[in-house]
């Protein structure tokens, strides 16, 4: 618990506030990791799957650039989630212990030794791999209209918030062009349906 803690109080370069209460906080996360992981077994949403598929980027990306601060709050989403469901799939289970093990190694290789690793360690077994179709699956193209007129679609994740649909909007060149120098009156967002932008 303390070594997921320290690892989730920030970045290694930039340190972090250590508080008692921060601790309390962490031995409940890890309670709800033993929680998911001894639900009843069976068939997962496709919900689910594609956030793992985004997790296992997120933690990868996190871990490869040294903020292991990222790569857990990535995890705690997916329990978030996870929480959610009335039954799990085992191998689900295995690679949210995989992608903890580095920063939760006790109880990652207990849940994993309970699920029927098949290797002698958890760290011996990899990283989770296999959910490029749901990372695929948990993009979307989102249509955008400026003052009812429809002028574009711009790719972004799904359930994505107002601004970053916004962001994407911006970022997209023909889009922005489009609203350079305009004053933007109201926005009217149906998350994943469509955006429309009145100015």
């Amino acid at each position: 618990m303390l070594r997921t803690y320290l690892m989730f109080m920030g970045t290694f370069l930039e340190g972090g506030d250590f508080r008692d209460s921060g601790m309390d906080a962490m031995r409940r996360f890890l309670n709800r990791v033993w929680d998911i992981a001894t639900m009843p077994e069976g068939k997962s949403s496709t919900e689910l799957k594609i956030k793992m598929s985004e997790t296992v980027e997120k933690v990868e990306y996190s871990i490869n650039n040294i903020k292991p601060n990222t790569a857990i709050a990535a995890i705690m989403e997916f329990v978030n989630e996870a929480s959610k469901e009335t039954s799990i799939e085992r191998q689900l289970v295995i690679d949210m212990a995989k992608l903890l093990s580095p920063f939760a190694p006790f109880v990652c290789e207990e849940i994993y030794g309970m699920k029927g690793g098949k290797k002698k360690t958890i760290l011996d077994d990899g990283f989770p791999y296999g959910y490029e179709k749901y990372a695929s699956m948990a993009k979307t193209e989102l249509p955008v209209q400026i003052t009812g007129k429809m002028r574009g679609k711009v790719v972004l994740s799904q359930n994505a918030s107002q601004e970053k649909a916004m962001e994407a909007v911006m970022a997209d060149e023909k889009l922005s062009k489009m609203l350079e120098g305009k004053s933007i009156r109201k926005i009217i967002y149906v998350q994943d349906k469509i955006i429309n932008i009145i100015i």
